[in-house]
């Protein structure tokens, strides 16, 4: 019995000392890893964009021009009045010349100011096929009608973008518009005319979005929207309701850093339905306007004006970027070791390379001045400390 468990246990003690160098080799290539190339940027891509501190100022203009088509469009004026189709009885059946004018002024990179002014005027020719009624004048069948219809209006807009990622955009905001409509009916010899005007503020949400690809093709999307009752918005007593819509859906491209231009599709629709307070005879002051128009066009954009930020030392490089990836867009946890390293100018100095501990830094506190080790890092391990002072030295010490 003693023989049986004698030689066993001799046989491990003699094997014991031959197995520990293989398993701290196990260890050791265990919390090793692989030392990264100081030829190329380790920071992960995702990361990238936003290493890049954004211009103070961007200015640019945009202009389209194309042309409108009327899907459908009908009116009526006063409660005994006419339905009035215009695409059908009022001369709206052909393509109508469309432009619009606008102007960005974006900070920061995250807010944008957006004014628009759009013109909008459609007219009209047509001999009347029935005995049609505007606001209690009568048109009988067979006159020859002139007809106008103005809408154009002015929009301010502001916008916050979530991604602030050069080329693309996801913003949300809100537009005010000032709307300037005119609706006019005129017999061809002037006898018999009918005319309603009216100027007033328009609310809407307002989203935009931009999406571009390497080789400088582009796509977006800008839209502005609003149903509401018009007592509800400016708190008046009219019971009427109305409804914007301007939607668009645009692919360009991007001819250089200033210069884009793009193809655009666009819905314009919209109107309102109710009855005004104070009518001027002889109308009762009942409207039912609602348009539904697409748009096609060409359009360009121009950056007129890029003003970035003061240019830094090239000491200062390192921890600037360092910064930014804990301020714009903390590491997750326990992948410090891949997406946070920081690779300095070729012409840098041991004590203004960024370490990995340095990331840890509270960006309330600047820029890496006075870093705090292992201040936010969430569960830290001492291994991450300990490789970052094997490697942070190798890599200050590249050279051109």
């Amino acid at each position: 019995m003693f023989v049986r468990l004698f030689l066993p246990v001799s046989i491990a003690c003699l094997l014991a000392p031959l197995a520990a160098p293989a398993a701290a080799q196990d260890d050791e290539a265990e919390l090793s890893y692989e030392q990264p190339d100081v030829g190329q940027s380790q920071i992960a891509a995702k990361y990238q964009a936003t290493l890049a501190e954004p211009p103070v100022v961007e200015w640019s203009l945009g202009a389209e021009l194309g042309f409108l088509a009327v899907a459908s469009h009908i009116v009526q004026l006063s409660n005994d009045g006419s339905r009035f189709d215009y695409r059908k009885d009022g001369g709206q059946d052909v393509l109508f010349p469309f432009f619009r004018l606008s102007t960005d002024l974006k900070f920061k990179g995250r807010h944008a100011i957006v004014f628009l002014y759009q013109p909008l005027k459609l007219t009209g020719e047509t001999v009347l096929s029935e005995e049609t009624v505007f606001d209690g004048i009568v048109f009988p069948a067979g006159t020859p009608l002139n007809s106008t219809y103005g809408f154009p209006f002015w929009r301010i807009s502001y916008l916050y973008d979530f991604l602030r990622r050069p080329g693309d955009e996801v913003a949300l905001g809100f537009s005010l518009q000032i709307r300037d409509a005119t609706i006019v009916f005129t017999s061809a010899d002037g006898t018999l005319r009918a005319s309603r005007r009216d100027v007033g503020p328009v609310p809407a949400i307002k989203f935009r979005g931009r999406w571009a690809f390497e080789n400088g093709v582009w796509w977006g999307t800008e839209i502005d929207g609003i149903y509401a009752p018009v007592s509800g918005i400016n708190g008046s007593s009219e019971e009427i309701t109305g409804a914007l819509l301007d939607a668009s859906l645009r692919v360009g491209y991007d001819f250089t850093d200033r210069v884009s231009g793009f193809l655009n599709v666009r819905y314009l629709g919209g109107g309102a339905v109710g009855t005004q307070s104070d009518p001027t005879p002889p109308s009762d002051g009942y409207t039912k306007n609602w348009l539904h128009f697409v748009t096609v066009s060409l359009g360009v954009d121009f950056r007129a004006l890029h003003r970035g930020c003061p240019r830094r030392s090239s000491a200062d490089q390192p921890h600037q970027v360092a910064y930014r990836v804990v301020r714009l867009d903390r590491v997750p946890k326990r992948e410090m070791l891949v997406d946070a390293i920081v690779r300095p100018p070729p012409f840098s100095h041991p004590n203004d390379d960024a370490g990995l501990f340095e990331l840890a830094e509270d960006p309330l506190y600047g820029t890496l001045r006075d870093a705090h080790r292992l201040g936010n890092l969430t569960n830290s391990h001492i291994r991450i400390t300990r490789d970052t002072y094997e490697h942070v030295p190798v890599i200050a010490e590249e050279s051109p």
